[in-house]
Protein backbone atom coordinates (compact mmCIF):
# COMPACT_ATOMS: atom_id res chain seq x y z
CA UNK A 1 0.00 0.00 0.00
CA UNK A 2 1.37 2.95 -1.16
CA UNK A 3 1.04 6.54 1.17
CA UNK A 4 1.77 9.75 -0.59
CA UNK A 5 -0.01 12.91 1.12
CA UNK A 6 2.98 15.22 -0.10
CA UNK A 7 0.39 16.43 -2.59
CA UNK A 8 -1.31 18.19 0.83
CA UNK A 9 -0.96 21.79 1.40
CA UNK A 10 -0.22 22.54 4.77
CA UNK A 11 -2.81 24.66 6.95
CA UNK A 12 -2.59 28.48 7.53
CA UNK A 13 -0.14 29.34 11.00
CA UNK A 14 -3.57 30.64 12.47
CA UNK A 15 -4.94 27.06 12.62
CA UNK A 16 -2.40 25.60 14.71
CA UNK A 17 -2.51 25.39 18.74
CA UNK A 18 0.20 24.82 21.37
CA UNK A 19 0.51 21.30 22.82
CA UNK A 20 3.28 19.90 24.98
CA UNK A 21 5.12 16.62 23.77
CA UNK A 22 6.83 14.17 25.74
CA UNK A 23 9.88 11.54 24.47
CA UNK A 24 10.37 8.59 26.04
CA UNK A 25 14.77 7.96 26.44
CA UNK A 26 15.66 4.85 27.52
CA UNK A 27 19.40 5.84 27.58
CA UNK A 28 19.25 8.34 30.31
CA UNK A 29 19.25 5.99 33.90
CA UNK A 30 17.12 7.53 36.08
CA UNK A 31 13.30 6.30 35.35
CA UNK A 32 11.76 9.62 36.57
CA UNK A 33 13.72 11.67 34.54
CA UNK A 34 13.47 9.54 31.02
CA UNK A 35 10.34 11.49 30.03
CA UNK A 36 11.72 14.54 27.68
CA UNK A 37 9.44 17.55 27.82
CA UNK A 38 9.28 20.36 24.94
CA UNK A 39 6.82 22.92 23.43
CA UNK A 40 5.50 22.50 20.10
CA UNK A 41 2.54 24.21 17.68
CA UNK A 42 0.04 21.44 16.02
CA UNK A 43 -2.80 21.22 14.04
CA UNK A 44 -5.01 18.16 13.87
CA UNK A 45 -6.65 17.12 10.17
CA UNK A 46 -9.64 15.26 9.46
CA UNK A 47 -7.66 13.72 7.19
CA UNK A 48 -7.37 10.01 7.85
CA UNK A 49 -4.73 7.97 6.94
CA UNK A 50 -5.38 4.27 8.51
CA UNK A 51 -6.93 1.74 10.85
CA UNK A 52 -5.48 -0.44 13.02
CA UNK A 53 -7.10 -3.12 15.39
CA UNK A 54 -6.95 -0.69 18.44
CA UNK A 55 -6.06 3.08 17.00
CA UNK A 56 -6.98 5.35 14.00
CA UNK A 57 -4.38 7.14 12.11
CA UNK A 58 -4.84 11.12 11.15
CA UNK A 59 -2.80 14.03 9.38
CA UNK A 60 -1.28 16.15 11.88
CA UNK A 61 1.39 18.87 10.71
CA UNK A 62 3.85 20.59 13.40
CA UNK A 63 5.48 23.35 12.97
CA UNK A 64 8.17 25.39 14.27
CA UNK A 65 7.15 28.70 16.06
CA UNK A 66 9.92 30.87 14.64
CA UNK A 67 10.26 29.11 11.18
CA UNK A 68 6.51 28.70 10.60
CA UNK A 69 7.75 25.49 8.55
CA UNK A 70 4.82 22.70 8.97
CA UNK A 71 5.83 19.02 9.04
CA UNK A 72 3.27 16.09 8.03
CA UNK A 73 3.09 13.96 10.89
CA UNK A 74 1.22 10.98 11.90
CA UNK A 75 -1.72 11.73 14.91
CA UNK A 76 -2.85 8.17 16.09
CA UNK A 77 -5.97 7.85 18.35
CA UNK A 78 -6.90 4.70 20.41
CA UNK A 79 -10.52 3.70 19.10
CA UNK A 80 -13.80 4.95 21.25
CA UNK A 81 -14.49 1.35 22.29
CA UNK A 82 -10.74 0.46 23.69
CA UNK A 83 -11.37 3.23 26.61
CA UNK A 84 -7.95 4.53 26.47
CA UNK A 85 -6.05 6.24 29.51
CA UNK A 86 -3.47 8.18 29.39
CA UNK A 87 -1.19 5.72 30.52
CA UNK A 88 -1.92 3.63 27.30
CA UNK A 89 -0.50 6.44 25.35
CA UNK A 90 2.56 6.69 27.70
CA UNK A 91 2.97 3.06 26.91
CA UNK A 92 2.19 3.10 23.17
CA UNK A 93 5.40 5.59 23.19
CA UNK A 94 7.60 3.47 25.53
CA UNK A 95 7.24 0.12 23.58
CA UNK A 96 8.36 2.04 20.11
CA UNK A 97 11.01 3.58 22.27
CA UNK A 98 12.16 -0.13 23.81
CA UNK A 99 11.60 -1.93 20.30
CA UNK A 100 14.08 0.61 18.76
CA UNK A 101 16.68 -0.03 21.39
CA UNK A 102 16.36 -3.88 20.07
CA UNK A 103 17.09 -2.69 16.64
CA UNK A 104 20.26 -0.91 17.25
CA UNK A 105 21.35 -3.83 19.23
CA UNK A 106 19.85 -6.23 16.62
CA UNK A 107 21.95 -3.96 13.78
CA UNK A 108 25.28 -4.86 15.59
CA UNK A 109 24.85 -8.29 14.62
CA UNK A 110 26.40 -8.02 11.02
CA UNK A 111 23.00 -8.16 8.89
CA UNK A 112 22.91 -6.85 5.54
CA UNK A 113 19.40 -5.43 5.86
CA UNK A 114 19.04 -2.79 9.05
CA UNK A 115 15.50 -1.86 11.02
CA UNK A 116 14.62 1.01 13.20
CA UNK A 117 11.69 2.24 14.53
CA UNK A 118 10.36 5.85 14.58
CA UNK A 119 10.73 8.45 17.38
CA UNK A 120 6.85 8.53 19.01
CA UNK A 121 5.73 11.29 20.93
CA UNK A 122 3.02 11.65 23.46
CA UNK A 123 1.27 15.06 22.70
CA UNK A 124 -1.32 17.10 25.07
CA UNK A 125 -2.60 20.05 22.97
CA UNK A 126 -3.65 23.30 24.85
CA UNK A 127 -7.32 23.59 23.42
CA UNK A 128 -9.52 22.32 25.87
CA UNK A 129 -12.99 20.06 25.45
CA UNK A 130 -16.73 20.89 26.44
CA UNK A 131 -15.97 20.18 29.64
CA UNK A 132 -12.87 21.02 29.88
CA UNK A 133 -10.81 18.15 29.14
CA UNK A 134 -8.03 18.33 26.76
CA UNK A 135 -6.81 16.28 23.63
CA UNK A 136 -4.17 13.36 23.84
CA UNK A 137 -2.56 11.77 21.31
CA UNK A 138 0.42 10.10 20.23
CA UNK A 139 2.74 11.57 16.88
CA UNK A 140 5.46 10.61 14.94
CA UNK A 141 6.88 11.20 11.52
CA UNK A 142 5.00 10.38 8.19
CA UNK A 143 6.33 7.60 6.35
CA UNK A 144 6.73 7.27 2.54
CA UNK A 145 6.65 4.28 0.32
CA UNK A 146 5.37 0.95 0.37
CA UNK A 147 3.55 0.31 3.70
CA UNK A 148 3.60 -3.31 4.32
CA UNK A 149 2.41 -5.24 7.25
CA UNK A 150 4.48 -8.47 8.06
CA UNK A 151 3.31 -10.00 11.45
CA UNK A 152 0.86 -9.33 14.05
CA UNK A 153 0.57 -9.55 17.75
CA UNK A 154 -1.57 -13.12 17.30
CA UNK A 155 1.67 -14.96 15.30
CA UNK A 156 -0.01 -14.44 11.64
CA UNK A 157 2.84 -13.54 9.35
CA UNK A 158 1.69 -11.95 6.14
CA UNK A 159 4.27 -11.17 4.38
CA UNK A 160 8.14 -13.43 3.21
CA UNK A 161 10.12 -10.69 4.51
CA UNK A 162 12.97 -12.84 6.10
CA UNK A 163 14.49 -9.51 8.29
CA UNK A 164 10.62 -8.90 10.46
CA UNK A 165 10.56 -12.56 11.55
CA UNK A 166 14.73 -13.36 12.29
CA UNK A 167 14.27 -9.31 14.27
CA UNK A 168 11.34 -10.80 16.16
CA UNK A 169 13.34 -14.15 17.22
CA UNK A 170 16.37 -12.10 18.19
CA UNK A 171 14.28 -9.89 20.70
CA UNK A 172 13.03 -13.08 22.29
CA UNK A 173 16.21 -14.70 22.76
CA UNK A 174 18.47 -11.02 23.44
CA UNK A 175 16.08 -10.18 26.40
CA UNK A 176 16.75 -13.87 27.75
CA UNK A 177 13.12 -14.73 26.77
CA UNK A 178 11.33 -12.14 28.48
CA UNK A 179 10.22 -9.75 25.87
CA UNK A 180 8.95 -10.64 22.08
CA UNK A 181 8.71 -7.46 19.85
CA UNK A 182 6.38 -8.67 17.10
CA UNK A 183 3.46 -6.65 15.11
CA UNK A 184 6.20 -5.05 12.57
CA UNK A 185 5.21 -3.06 9.84
CA UNK A 186 6.57 -0.04 8.35
CA UNK A 187 8.73 0.65 4.71
CA UNK A 188 11.44 -0.93 4.05
CA UNK A 189 13.15 -1.31 7.44
CA UNK A 190 11.33 1.47 9.15
CA UNK A 191 9.65 -0.06 11.92
CA UNK A 192 6.62 1.56 13.25
CA UNK A 193 3.68 0.80 15.75
CA UNK A 194 4.73 -2.75 17.63
CA UNK A 195 3.76 -4.74 20.21
CA UNK A 196 5.56 -6.15 23.05
CA UNK A 197 4.75 -9.27 24.61
CA UNK A 198 6.36 -9.66 28.22
CA UNK A 199 6.67 -12.05 30.69
CA UNK A 200 6.70 -9.74 33.82
CA UNK A 201 3.53 -8.82 35.86
CA UNK A 202 1.72 -5.83 34.79
CA UNK A 203 0.05 -3.30 32.28
CA UNK A 204 3.78 -2.42 29.94
CA UNK A 205 3.67 -1.94 26.72
CA UNK A 206 0.20 -1.81 26.03
CA UNK A 207 -2.77 -2.85 25.91
CA UNK A 208 -1.88 -5.56 23.42
CA UNK A 209 0.44 -6.96 25.55
CA UNK A 210 -0.19 -10.96 25.32
CA UNK A 211 2.08 -11.70 27.73
CA UNK A 212 3.15 -15.48 28.19
CA UNK A 213 0.32 -16.60 26.13
CA UNK A 214 1.22 -13.91 22.74
CA UNK A 215 4.74 -15.43 22.74
CA UNK A 216 3.59 -18.67 22.75
CA UNK A 217 1.31 -17.79 19.66
CA UNK A 218 4.41 -16.23 18.16
CA UNK A 219 7.08 -19.24 18.93
CA UNK A 220 4.63 -21.76 17.49
CA UNK A 221 4.03 -20.64 13.75
CA UNK A 222 7.84 -19.41 13.47
CA UNK A 223 9.61 -21.07 11.30
CA UNK A 224 13.35 -20.27 11.21
CA UNK A 225 14.99 -19.12 8.07
CA UNK A 226 18.32 -18.51 6.20
CA UNK A 227 19.07 -15.14 8.55
CA UNK A 228 18.06 -16.81 12.01
CA UNK A 229 20.70 -19.29 11.28
CA UNK A 230 23.20 -16.95 10.16
CA UNK A 231 22.74 -14.57 13.53
CA UNK A 232 22.97 -18.47 15.24
CA UNK A 233 19.66 -18.05 17.36
CA UNK A 234 18.46 -20.51 18.93
CA UNK A 235 15.59 -22.65 17.88
CA UNK A 236 12.69 -22.92 20.35
CA UNK A 237 12.73 -25.78 22.20
CA UNK A 238 9.87 -24.93 24.35
CA UNK A 239 6.83 -22.23 25.03
CA UNK A 240 6.51 -20.19 27.89
CA UNK A 241 3.70 -20.75 30.49
CA UNK A 242 0.29 -18.11 30.50
CA UNK A 243 0.82 -18.98 34.38
CA UNK A 244 3.81 -17.41 34.69
CA UNK A 245 2.34 -14.12 34.10
CA UNK A 246 -0.97 -15.10 35.95
CA UNK A 247 -4.15 -15.40 34.61
CA UNK A 248 -3.95 -14.94 30.72
CA UNK A 249 -4.77 -11.59 29.20
CA UNK A 250 -7.86 -11.05 27.00
CA UNK A 251 -6.97 -10.83 23.27
CA UNK A 252 -7.79 -7.93 21.29
CA UNK A 253 -8.77 -8.39 18.03
CA UNK A 254 -5.83 -9.63 15.19
CA UNK A 255 -4.01 -5.68 14.36
CA UNK A 256 -4.37 -5.65 10.78
CA UNK A 257 -5.89 -3.30 8.94
CA UNK A 258 -9.60 -2.22 7.67
CA UNK A 259 -11.72 0.36 6.39
CA UNK A 260 -11.36 3.97 7.83
CA UNK A 261 -14.10 5.58 10.04
CA UNK A 262 -15.53 9.24 10.38
CA UNK A 263 -12.83 11.05 11.31
CA UNK A 264 -12.55 12.38 14.82
CA UNK A 265 -10.08 14.20 17.26
CA UNK A 266 -8.35 12.28 20.03
CA UNK A 267 -9.81 11.28 23.24
CA UNK A 268 -10.54 14.01 25.92
CA UNK A 269 -9.57 12.85 29.09
CA UNK A 270 -10.70 14.56 32.25
CA UNK A 271 -8.40 14.03 35.37
CA UNK A 272 -8.65 15.46 39.30
CA UNK A 273 -5.19 16.10 38.66
CA UNK A 274 -4.55 18.07 42.13
CA UNK A 275 -5.99 15.11 44.28
CA UNK A 276 -3.95 12.38 42.19
CA UNK A 277 -0.35 13.97 42.75
CA UNK A 278 -1.03 14.53 46.42
CA UNK A 279 -1.50 11.40 46.98
CA UNK A 280 1.20 10.05 44.77
CA UNK A 281 3.48 12.24 46.31
CA UNK A 282 2.55 11.02 49.54
CA UNK A 283 2.76 7.37 48.92
CA UNK A 284 6.22 8.38 47.50
CA UNK A 285 7.20 10.46 50.70
CA UNK A 286 5.76 7.62 53.42
CA UNK A 287 7.51 4.78 51.08
CA UNK A 288 10.75 6.45 51.33
CA UNK A 289 10.89 7.39 54.80
CA UNK A 290 10.11 3.09 55.81
CA UNK A 291 11.84 1.74 53.78
CA UNK A 292 15.23 4.74 53.85
CA UNK A 293 14.41 4.35 49.89
CA UNK A 294 16.01 7.46 49.42
CA UNK A 295 19.09 6.71 51.69
CA UNK A 296 19.35 3.25 50.21
CA UNK A 297 22.42 3.47 47.57
CA UNK A 298 22.08 0.50 44.70
CA UNK A 299 24.88 -2.13 45.36
CA UNK A 300 25.61 -3.84 42.20
CA UNK A 301 25.30 -7.53 42.15
CA UNK A 302 28.15 -9.39 43.34
CA UNK A 303 30.08 -6.64 44.91
CA UNK A 304 30.14 -5.76 48.70
CA UNK A 305 28.16 -3.33 50.32
CA UNK A 306 30.62 -0.48 50.85
CA UNK A 307 29.14 0.62 54.00
CA UNK A 308 28.81 -2.74 55.43
CA UNK A 309 30.89 -5.65 56.06
CA UNK A 310 29.03 -9.01 56.44
CA UNK A 311 31.33 -12.17 56.85
CA UNK A 312 29.34 -14.50 54.68
CA UNK A 313 28.19 -15.41 50.98
CA UNK A 314 24.76 -15.64 52.72
CA UNK A 315 24.78 -12.27 54.13
CA UNK A 316 26.25 -11.00 51.03
CA UNK A 317 23.73 -12.27 48.90
CA UNK A 318 20.99 -10.81 50.96
CA UNK A 319 22.13 -7.67 51.09
CA UNK A 320 22.19 -7.26 47.69
CA UNK A 321 18.88 -8.56 47.01
CA UNK A 322 17.24 -6.54 49.65
CA UNK A 323 18.99 -3.33 47.75
CA UNK A 324 18.00 -3.94 45.24
CA UNK A 325 14.64 -4.82 46.04
CA UNK A 326 14.41 -1.63 47.57
CA UNK A 327 15.95 0.50 44.68
CA UNK A 328 13.40 -1.18 42.12
CA UNK A 329 10.64 -0.13 44.49
CA UNK A 330 12.02 3.32 44.58
CA UNK A 331 12.00 3.30 40.59
CA UNK A 332 8.66 2.12 40.05
CA UNK A 333 7.12 4.49 42.51
CA UNK A 334 9.18 7.31 40.66
CA UNK A 335 7.91 6.43 37.22
CA UNK A 336 4.35 6.38 38.83
CA UNK A 337 4.86 9.95 40.12
CA UNK A 338 5.92 11.17 37.01
CA UNK A 339 2.66 9.90 35.12
CA UNK A 340 0.32 11.61 37.71
CA UNK A 341 2.21 14.88 37.38
CA UNK A 342 2.36 14.42 33.70
CA UNK A 343 -1.51 14.73 34.00
CA UNK A 344 -1.09 18.25 35.53
CA UNK A 345 -0.82 19.22 32.09
CA UNK A 346 -4.28 17.87 30.90
CA UNK A 347 -6.35 20.53 33.49
CA UNK A 348 -3.50 23.82 33.87
CA UNK A 349 -5.66 26.62 33.20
Amino acid sequence: MSRDYSSIPPPPMEKFERAEKFRYDTTIKEPSRRWQREDTIVCWTPQPVGKGGMRDCYLVWEADENLGRPTQMIGKVFQQDVKATLEDYMNEAITQCVADTFAQAYNKQGVEHKVSFLACYVVIMSKRGPNGEKTVFTMEPMLRGIYEKHNNNVGQTFTDNPTADAFSHFTYGHSGNKLLVCDLQGVGGMYTDPQIHSLSSGDEFGLGNLGAEGIRKWVASHKCGPLCTAMDLQPFSHTPSPARRGAAPKAPPPRSGGPVPPPQLGPQIPINHNQMVQEMANTFRRASSHHHIQRQPTVPAGQQHQAERVSSERDIDKAIKESLMLEQRRNLLEQELLKKVMTLSLQET
